[in-house]
């Protein structure tokens, strides 16, 4: 372990329920050995549930961890990390080319209204695949390719940016993702 101070540790954890199965219990040994880390950080998606289920989903699964000095800290996307990523104003075509993003946008328009709070309107499949859909067709309009493995331009600094806009300009926009942002201007 290299770490000393001012660092951080990543991990993917692969999915749910893998996350909490598998990679949670080795990251918390890994902390417990490390004795480096101020914070423990589990960032997951809530999917189809509450974010207050899926934070109590972690926190009982680490009831009995003893973590030391080491701060835990859960932050859920609500109801997945793309919904997080239509909140970017800045990319979003009033006037779409694609007849399908037409048809999302006059479900629901993430402009304008709150992304978290998009259900899925066919109520097929999960409403996370819909929101990852959405995107993809909302980046498309801007010759932008968006998947999990290779984020793209989505993973860059201006898109943040634009996200911490949105959440300037609606704070009643974005709550789960304000909690990440918060907590990264805590550690300032």
């Amino acid at each position: 372990m290299d770490a000393l101070t001012n660092n951080y540790y990543l991990i993917s954890g692969q999915g749910y329920p893998r996350l909490l199965d598998v990679t949670l219990p080795n990251a918390v040994d890994e902390v417990i050995d490390s004795g480096v880390y101020d914070y423990l950080v589990v960032v997951l998606d809530a999917d189809d549930v509450s974010v207050e289920e899926r934070i109590n989903e972690v926190m009982s699964r680490l009831e009995n961890a003893k973590l030391g000095s080491c701060e835990l800290k859960v932050i859920v996307q609500n109801c997945c990390v793309e919904s997080w990523l239509l909140g970017n104003r800045r990319v979003f075509q009033h006037q779409p080319q694609d007849g399908e993003l037409s048809k999302y946008i006059r479900f629901y328009s993430v402009y304008d209204d709150e992304p978290e709070l998009m259900g899925n309107p066919l109520n097929s499949g999960s409403k996370a695949a819909f929101h990852k859909k959405y995107l993809k067709l909302m980046l498309g309009e801007r010759n932008i390719r968006y998947t999990e493995k290779n984020p793209s331009d989505v993973g860059k600094h201006h898109y943040f940016s634009a996200l911490q806009e949105r959440v300037l300009d609606e704070p009643t926009h974005l709550r789960a993702l304000q909690s990440l942002f918060e907590f990264c201007d805590e550690l300032r």
